[in-house]
């Protein structure tokens, strides 16, 4: 972690990939199965590529915003409400 407590590369990224991880590895067949089916193995394929879309995407915003954190590029970006809001949407996913 930098020394003033924000985030950098290394972090997101390690939350990243541990999310990644979480998502393809541990979810349950016998859940998989009673939402999608018998096609399962493509519910895995399309969740691994909507997040590896999302992360790419985060990745580049952090390496744009070079020593900043999220709600700092959230509030650059958007301005200072809709960065808040931003924020907290994000906050409640991650949450969740």
């Amino acid at each position: 972690m930098i020394k003033d407590g924000n985030f950098g590369y290394h972090e997101a990224i390690s939350t990243f990939v541990i999310t990644i991880f979480i998502k393809v590895f541990f979810t349950s067949p016998t859940m998989v199965a009673k939402i999608v089916g018998t096609s399962g193995w493509l519910m895995t394929l399309v969740s691994a590529l909507s997040t590896a879309f999302f992360f790419t995407f985060q990745y580049l915003l952090l390496k744009r915003f070079p020593n900043m954190n999220q709600m700092e590029i959230n509030d650059t970006v958007l301005g200072n409400k809709p960065g808040r809001l931003l924020t907290f949407f994000f906050s409640a996913y991650i949450l969740i």
